[in-house]
C-alpha cells in the first residue's frame, strides 16, 4: 500500500509538471500540447530503457522532477498509451519536426502525462502521418483508485514518486504494450483509438508504410493482434490489391479477414512466400497457403485465392486454405464465404497443391457462396478423426474441377457419430473429358464394431453436369442414388456411385447408376490402371466385360460387388475417373410441325372411324370406313353470344342461317340445338338450348332479337355461353359451336359486373368507360401488336392483384370509394378496358380450345368512334372475315369436295392381306342410302389395277369427276402425295360430306398366308381403339381433308383395327390298341360213374397260341378245389388291335405247363369242351369246361386221387390216353361232343354186330 501511495503521488506530480511546463512550451509556438503522447502510470514504476534522440530531454525531465531510481520506474509493459487523434478519422500519433523536438521544455505542460515506449520503438519504426489541427488540451482525470484520495495525499505521493516525461517524438506505433489494458484503465477523459475499441484493423497494400491501425500486409495485422492480451473477435478489413498469404495464429478465435466494400483482393498462395514472424515445423507444417492454426470460428470473406505453381510446403496437405495441424488441436467451425479460388490447371495428382480448401479434423465448418475453378480438388477433407457435427457447403460454384468435394470424414473411435453434412444449392459442372466429382465417404461406418449409423448427408437443390456423385458407406443415411436424382437437377453425363467399404480398404460393392430412362452408355476412360490398386491382373478385362454387358442390355446400372474379402475388385473407391456415363445427346427425330393455326381458328380433327369384322372361315374381313364416325350421335349445339348492340342486319343473318339448317336437317335423323345469351353489363340467358324445328323456330328468333341496354361485359357473355355448352354432356365437344357477336367496346368484366375507375385528365372525375382508352393512351388507335399488348396487360393485372377492382354501378364511383387509378399513375396499372379485353381474349381462347368458335364484329353505331374495339374483334377472329354462311357450312358439312382417303392394305413380317378386287365386295352408303358400285369404264391410270365408281340417282360430282365417289386400286402399290405405299387404294370424295348423313365405304381383305399350326393368332380389336400390334387389316388409312371453305387440312390418321383367327388342333388318328377277351375256365371232377365228386386239390390249365401246345400264353392257371366238385376261373386274353380274330387253345397241364394225358397214371379221364377258342373285338367271351372222370380202380388207376399238378410232366404211358377235346368258337352253344359220342356209339354198335355175325358163322361151321 505504501508503494501505491508513492506511485499516486508521482502521478500527481507528473500532471502538475505537465500543465505548467508544456503549456509554456505550447505558447512559444513550439507545438501544441495535443501533439504529445500521454501516459497514465497507475502501477509501481519499473525501469524504462531509454533509446533514440530524445535521451537528453528525458534526462532534463529527471533533473526537474527529482531522480527516480531504476527500481521505481514503470516498465513498458505496465504503461498505458493513449494517442490523441487529430480528427474523427485519424487515430494515429503525429511525429513532431526536429525543431519541435529541440524546443521541448524540461517541464511538461500542466495536466499532461507523457510516456515513451522504447521497447516498441526498437521493433517498429513509427510511420509519419499528417500534422493534426490544434485542439484544446484536455486534463487527464485520475484513475478510479486515485480519485478516492484526498488532495493532500496525492500531493504527498507525488513528491515521493517523481514522474518522467518524454517528448512525443520518441513515441512509435504501439506494438508490445498492452493497448487493450490501457483502454480499460484510462480515465474517463482519455480516448482509446478507434481501431482498438472496435477491434478492427485495416490492411492496404497501396501504402508505402504502415500507419496507426493500418498495415500494408495481412500477416503484420495478425501479428499485432497476437501480441494483445485479448486476441479474440478481431476483424481485419483488406483494401484492393495483391497480398501474400498469411497464417491465423493459434488463439485468435473469432478472427474475420474480409474484403473492404467494393474492393478486389487477391491472396497469392503456393508461390514460395513465407509470412514474416511465422515459424513452421513440428505440429504446424507448412501447407503453402493461408493456414488456420488452433483458432476457432475464423471467417474468410470476399477474398480471391490464386494458386501458384510453386512446390512450396513440404506437406501433402498443400492448399490455398487449410486448417491442417498435426497437433491434437485444429481450427474448427471456420467459415469461408463469397471467396474465389483460381487453380493452376494442374490435375496430375491429389497432392499437387492445386487445392482450394484442405480440411483436417473438424466438428463443423461452412463454405458458402464461393467459386472454385480449374482445381484438382476444390474442397479436400482428410478428416479421419472428425466427429462430424454440422457441415454446410452451400450455394457454391465448382467449375471444371476434378473434385468439387473429396471428403473422408468420421471418427475411428467408438463415439457416437450422428452429425449432418449438408451439400445444398451448389453447381457442380465438369467437362466432357474430366467429370467433376462430389465424393463423400463415412469412415466411421467403415470401422467394424460401430453400432451408430454415422453422419447423415443431405444432397439437395444442386445442379450437376458432367459430374459424378460418390456416396460411400452412406446409403443408410440418405446417401442414395434415388435421393440424388429426385432432389437435384441432373444434366448430361452425370451419374451416382453408391458403395460400401470396410476397414482395410476393401470395397464390398460399388453401384454405378445413371438417370433412369436417359439414353447413354458406360465408357471405359483409360484414365487409370485398375491393377495399380491391388486388383487381380485381369481386373481391366473384368471391368470391361461388365461395361459391355450393361451396354448390350441398355442398362443404366453397372454393378460391382463381392460377398467376401478374399475376392474383391476395387473400382470407384480407388479409381474415380475409370468409368464414365456418356449421355446420348442425339436428338430424336422431330415430327414435321403442323402449320401454325390461325389465332382463334383451332385445328379440328374430323370425326371418322374404321371398323373391321373378325376373320371368317375363309380368312376374310369386311372393313368399313365412316365419315363421320359410325359411333357419333348426329346432334350439334349452337350457342349465340350476342352483344346488346348487335344490329338488326346481323340478327337477320343469324336467323336465316338457322332456317337453312332447319331445312337441311329434315329427314336426316340429325338434330341441332340452339341457345342464346345476350350481354350488357352482365350475361342474360334468354334461351336455353332448344332443338331447332319448325315449331321452335319462332321462339328462337324472338330470343335473338331481344333488346337489352346498359353496359357492355363481353367477358360475362362468353362465360355464360361456355357454361351453356358445358352443361350439355350428351353432345361431343367437336359438335359444339359458339358464335360470339360484338362490336368489342367493353369495359366491364366478371360474372358479377366489376370495373376499375380511372381519373380523367383534368382530375375532376373518376369513371370506367370506353373513353378510358383515350385517357390512358392519348388516342383511340389500336395497339400495333395485340399479342405484345396483352402480355404487358397480363403483367400489370398480376401486379395490381385486384387492388382496384370494384363492383360496377351507375353512377360511378361508389360513394366513398377511393380504389381507383390516379391519372398521373395510369401507365403503371391496368384500367377497366385493359382488364376487360384481356379477360375476354383469355376466355375466348379457352372456348376455342374445346369448341368451334367464331368471332364476328357487330357494326354498331358507336364502333366508328372506337377503332381499338373493331381491331380487337378482328384479332380475335384471326384476321378472317367470318360469315354466317361459313358457320352454317361448318355446322352442316364435315368435308368438302376434293377430300381423299389413302388406305394401304395390311402386311407384316409373317402375315399378308390382299384387297378383294371384286365389285360385289364393295358397298358405299350415304345416310343409309346404298350407292351403285360399278367397274369404271374409263382408262386406267399409271399403275392402276382397277377403278370402281359409286353413284346414286340425282347426285353428281361437284368437281367434274366421273362419279360422286371413286375408288382407285393399286395392287402393286403407288407413290401418292409424296409417300410410297404398298398395295393400296385411293378413295376420292367428289361431293361434300354432311355431318348429318354419314358416308360409309365397306370393302374386304383376305389373309393370304394363314398359319397351319394349331393356335390363336392376333388379337381382335374392331375399331383399333386398343392399339394392339400385329394382324392389321391395313398398315395405314389417312384422310386428306378439305373443309367447307375449300381449305386443305392436316392429314389425319384412322385407327387401325386388328383381327385374329384360330387354327384348331387336328385330331391325331389313334393307334389301334389291342382288345381284351374273357375266358371262363371251369374244372369239374366226377366219379367213374359220372357223378360229381368233391375233392380238395389243385388242377392246372394253360392257354396256348398253337395247336401243338408249344407256345404258352400267359401263366399257368391254377384250378383249385376245396371240398368241391367244380370251380371256375376267369382269364383275360388279348384280341388283335386291327379287329381280326385270334385262336387260343386251352388244355389241362401240370403246374409247369406241360399237357397231361388221361388214364390210369393220371387217375382221370380228361374231357375238354371248348378247348379251341377264337376271339376278336366283337367276340370277347368264351367258356371252357375241363371234366375229369375217375378211372376205375380195377383198371389199375390211381383211384382218382391224382392231380394234374402232381404229375411228373409225362404226356402219358401205356395205360394213358390223350385228353378228349372239343373245339368251338367263342360263344358256340352247339354240343359237338354229343355228336362225336353218338358217332362213337354207332361205330361200337356196328363193331359189336360184326363180332356177333362172325361168331355165328364160326359156330355154324
Amino acid at each position: 500500500m505504501n508503494r501505491m501511495k508513492k506511485f499516486m503521488a508521482m502521478l500527481l506530480a507528473v500532471v502538475l509538471v505537465a500543465q505548467s511546463g508544456f503549456m509554456t512550451y505550447a505558447t512559444e509556438d513550439n507545438g501544441s500540447a495535443d501533439q504529445i503522447q500521454t501516459i497514465d502510470a497507475t502501477e509501481e514504476a519499473e525501469p524504462v530503457e531509454e533509446a533514440g534522440p530524445a535521451v537528453d530531454e528525458v534526462e532534463q525531465s529527471e533533473e526537474a522532477a527529482g531522480e527516480v531510481t531504476e527500481a521505481e520506474q514503470p516498465s513498458s509493459e505496465e504503461m498505458t498509451v493513449t494517442e490523441e487523434p487529430t480528427d474523427e478519422n485519424d487515430s494515429g500519433a503525429v511525429a513532431p519536426s526536429a525543431e519541435e523536438e529541440s524546443a521541448v521544455e524540461t517541464e511538461p505542460a500542466e495536466g499532461t502525462n507523457v510516456v515513451t515506449d522504447t521497447e516498441s520503438k526498437s521493433e517498429t519504426t513509427q510511420e509519419p502521418v499528417a500534422e493534426p489541427e490544434e485542439t484544446p488540451v484536455q486534463e487527464t482525470k485520475p484513475s478510479t483508485e486515485t480519485s478516492e484520495k484526498t488532495e493532500a495525499e496525492l500531493t504527498e505521493e507525488a513528491v515521493e514518486e517523481p514522474i518522467v516525461a518524454v517528448p512525443e517524438s520518441t513515441m512509435t506505433e504501439p506494438s508490445n504494450i498492452d493497448l487493450m489494458s490501457a483502454g480499460a484503465e484510462n480515465s474517463a477523459n482519455e480516448e482509446v483509438p478507434e481501431y482498438i475499441s472496435s477491434r478492427t484493423l485495416s490492411v492496404d497494400a497501396s501504402l508505402e508504410a504502415a500507419e496507426s491501425g493500418v498495415y500494408t500486409d495481412i500477416q503484420s495485422a495478425i501479428n499485432f493482434i497476437n501480441e494483445q492480451t485479448d486476441k479474440e473477435d478481431w476483424t481485419i478489413i483488406v483494401e484492393s490489391g495483391e497480398y501474400e498469404r498469411f497464417v491465423v495464429l493459434s488463439g485468435l478465435n473469432g478472427l474475420t479477414v474480409k474484403t473492404a466494400k467494393d474492393a478486389n483482393v487477391t491472396i497469392k498462395t503456393l508461390n514460395g512466400f513465407v509470412p514474416e514472424g511465422v515459424t513452421f515445423g513440428g505440429g504446424t507444417p507448412d501447407t503453402g497457403g493461408v493456414q488456420l492454426w488452433n483458432a476457432n470460428n475464423v471467417v474468410l470473406e470476399g477474398l480471391t485465392f490464386k494458386i501458384g505453381d510453386g512446390d512450396d510446403g513440404t506437406h501433402h496437405m498443400r492448399a490455398a486454405v487449410s486448417n491442417h495441424s498435426e497437433s491434437t488441436e485444429q481450427a474448427d467451425n471456420f467459415t469461408v464465404q463469397n471467396c474465389t479460388f483460381v487453380g493452376n490447371d494442374n490435375m496430375s495428382g491429389q497432392a499437387n497443391g492445386n487445392v482450394g480448401i484442405s480440411i483436417s479434423s473438424f466438428d463443423s465448418f461452412t463454405i458458402e457462396g464461393c467459386t472454385f475453378t480449374n482445381l484438382m480438388e476444390a474442397i479436400r477433407g482428410q478428416s479421419d478423426n472428425a466427429d462430424v457435427d454440422t457441415v454446410n457447403i452451400l450455394d457454391n460454384d465448382f467449375i471444371d474441377c476434378s473434385f468439387a468435394v473429396h471428403e473422408y470424414a468420421g471418427n475411428a473411435d467408438e463415439n457416437d457419430q450422428s452429425g449432418t453434412y449438408n451439400f445444398i444449392g451448389n453447381n457442380v459442372i465438369g467437362n466432357s473429358t474430366l467429370y467433376n466429382k462430389a465424393y463423400f465417404e463415412d469412415l466411421y461406418v467403415e470401422n467394424e464394431g460401430h453400432e451408430s449409423d454415422g453422419y447423415t448427408i443431405n444432397i439437395e437443390e444442386n445442379t450437376f453436369e458432367n459430374a459424378i456423385v460418390g456416396l460411400v458407406n452412406l446409403e443408410d443415411n440418405a446417401g442414395t442414388s434415388d435421393n440424388v436424382f429426385t432432389d437435384n437437377t441432373i444434366n448430361k453425363n452425370t451419374f451416382v456411385v453408391t458403395g460400401s467399404k470396410v476397414s482395410g480398404q476393401i470395397e464390398m460393392h460399388a453401384n454405378y447408376t445413371a438417370p433412369e430412362n436417359e439414353k447413354g452408355y458406360w465408357q471405359w476412360t483409360g484414365k487409370e490402371d485398375p491393377v495399380g490398386g491391388g486388383n487381380p491382373e485381369d481386373a481391366a478385362e473384368q471391368i470391361q466385360e461388365a461395361i459391355d454387358k450393361a451396354n448390350e442390355e441398355g442398362s443404366n446400372i453397372l454393378r460391382f460387388g463381392v460377398d467376401d474379402r478374399d475376392n474383391f475388385l476395387l473400382t470407384f473407391t480407388w479409381f474415380k475417373d475409370m468409368i464414365y456415363w456418356v449421355t446420348d445427346e442425339t436428338p430424336d427425330p422431330e415430327p414435321t410441325p403442323d402449320p401454325d393455326p390461325t389465332p382463334g381458328v383451332p385445328e379440328w380433327e374430323r370425326s371418322k372411324s374404321k371398323e373391321a369384322a373378325n376373320l371368317d372361315e375363309s380368312y376374310e374381313s369386311k372393313v368399313t370406313l365412316s365419315l363421320p364416325s359410325a359411333e357419333e350421335k348426329l346432334v350439334s349445339d349452337v350457342v349465340f353470344v350476342l352483344d346488346k348492340s348487335t344490329s338488326a342486319d346481323v340478327e337477320d343473318q343469324a336467323i336465316e342461317m338457322l332456317n337453312d339448317l332447319n331445312t337441311q336437317l329434315k329427314n336426316t335423323g340429325a338434330a341441332v340445338k340452339v341457345g342464346v345469351v345476350i350481354f350488357n353489363k352482365e350475361a342474360n340467358n334468354v334461351l336455353e338450348l332448344t332443338e331447332l324445328t319448325d315449331s321452335t323456330m319462332s321462339g328462337i328468333e324472338t330470343a335473338i332479337r331481344t333488346t337489352i341496354s346498359s353496359g357492355t361485359n363481353t367477358h360475362a357473355g362468353l362465360l355464360a355461353g361456355i357454361d351453356m355448352l358445358e352443361k350439355d354432356s350428351d353432345v361431343d365437344d367437336s359438335r359444339k359451336y359458339l358464335v360470339f357477336v360484338s362490336d368489342g367496346i367493353t369495359y366491364i368484366y366478371n360474372e358479377n359486373p366489376t370495373a376499375i375507375g380511372l381519373e380523367n385528365g383534368d382530375y375532376t372525375n373518376v369513371f370506367p368507360g370506353p373513353d378510358n382508352w383515350v385517357t390512358k393512351y392519348g388516342n383511340s388507335d389500336a395497339p400495333d401488336d395485340w399479342s405484345a399488348w396483352l402480355g404487358e396487360i397480363e403483367g400489370l393485372i398480376q401486379t395490381d392483384n385486384g387492388k382496384y377492382d370494384d363492383t360496377y354501378r351507375e353512377p360511378y364511383p361508389p360513394d366513398g370509394s377511393d380504389s381507383y387509378i390516379h391519372y398521373d399513375d395510369r401507365g403503371n396499372h391496368a384500367m377497366s378496358i385493359d382488364k376487360a379485353l384481356y379477360l375476354t381474349y383469355q376466355t375466348y381462347q379457352e372456348a376455342a380450345s374445346k369448341y368451334h368458335c367464331y368471332a364476328m364484329g357487330a357494326q354498331s353505331s358507336a364502333a366508328a368512334s372506337y377503332p381499338w374495339a373493331t381491331s380487337f374483334m378482328e384479332y380475335l377472329a384471326g384476321g378472317e372475315e367470318v360469315s354466317f354462311d361459313t358457320i352454317k357450312n361448318d355446322i352442316y358439312y364435315l368435308l368438302d369436295t376434293g377430300s381423299t382417303v389413302i388406305d394401304e392394305i395390311g402386311s407384316g413380317d409373317d402375315y399378308n392381306f390382299d384387297f378383294v378386287n371384286e365389285a360385289e365386295n364393295l358397298v358405299l352408303t350415304v345416310g343409309g342410302t346404298v350407292y351403285t358400285t360399278a367397274v369404271s369404264t374409263g382408262n386406267l391410270g399409271e399403275g392402276e389395277t382397277a377403278r370402281y365408281t359409286f353413284t346414286s340417282p340425282g347426285v353428281e360430282a361437284t368437281n367434274g369427276a366421273e362419279a360422286p365417289y371413286v375408288l382407285h386400286y393399286y395392287a402393286d402399290g403407288a407413290a401418292i402425295k409424296g409417300t410410297t405405299y404398298g398395295e393400296c387404294f385411293v378413295w376420292d370424295i367428289n361431293v361434300p360430306v354432311s355431318n348429318f348423313a354419314p358416308v360409309q365405304l365397306t370393302y374386304s381383305v383376305k389373309l393370304t398366308n394363314p398359319k397351319t399350326a394349331a393356335g390363336t393368332y392376333g388379337q381382335y380389336d374392331a375399331d383399333g381403339s386398343e392399339q394392339y400390334a400385329g394382324l392389321y387389316t391395313n398398315n395405314s388409312a389417312t384422310l386428306y381433308p378439305v373443309d367447307s371453305n375449300g381449305n386443305e387440312g392436316t392429314p389425319e390418321e384412322f385407327n387401325k383395327p386388328t383381327v385374329s383367327y384360330t387354327v384348331p388342333e387336328t385330331p391325331v388318328p389313334e393307334e389301334p390298341t389291342a382288345g381284351t377277351a374273357t375266358l371262363n375256365i371251369t374244372k369239374k371232377v366226377q366219379t367213374n360213374k359220372g357223378e360229381a365228386k368233391k375233392v380238395s386239390t389243385s388242377f392246372y390249365a394253360s392257354i396256348f397260341t398253337d395247336d401243338k401246345y408249344q407256345n404258352r400264353y400267359g401263366n399257368v392257371i391254377e384250378l383249385k378245389l376245396t371240398d368241391a366238385s367244380e370251380v371256375t376261373v376267369t382269364v383275360n386274353v388279348e384280341t388283335p388291335a386291327d379287329g381280326s380274330s385270334r385262336t387260343y387253345y386251352v388244355m389241362e397241364t401240370d403246374k409247369d405247363g406241360n399237357v397231361v394225358s388221361s388214364g390210369k397214371d393220371f387217375g382221370y379221364q380228361i374231357d375238354v369242351k371248348g378247348s379251341q377258342v377264337t376271339v376278336s373285338k366283337t367276340a370277347v367271351t368264351a367258356d371252357i369246361v375241363i371234366t375229369n372222370r375217375q378211372v376205375k380202380s380195377g383198371s389199375g388207376s390211381h383211384g382218382g386221387s391224382g392231380s394234374s399238378g402232381s404229375g411228373d410232366g409225362s404226356t402219358g404211358s401205356a395205360a394213358s390216353t390223350p385228353q378228349q377235346v372239343g373245339s368251338a368258337k367263342t360263344g358256340d352253344t352247339g354240343n359237338l361232343t354229343l355228336y362225336i359220342v353218338l358217332a362213337a356209339v354207332a361205330v361200337a354198335a356196328l363193331g359189336a354186330c360184326g363180332v356177333i355175325v362172325y361168331k355165328k358163322r364160326k359156330l355154324t361151321k
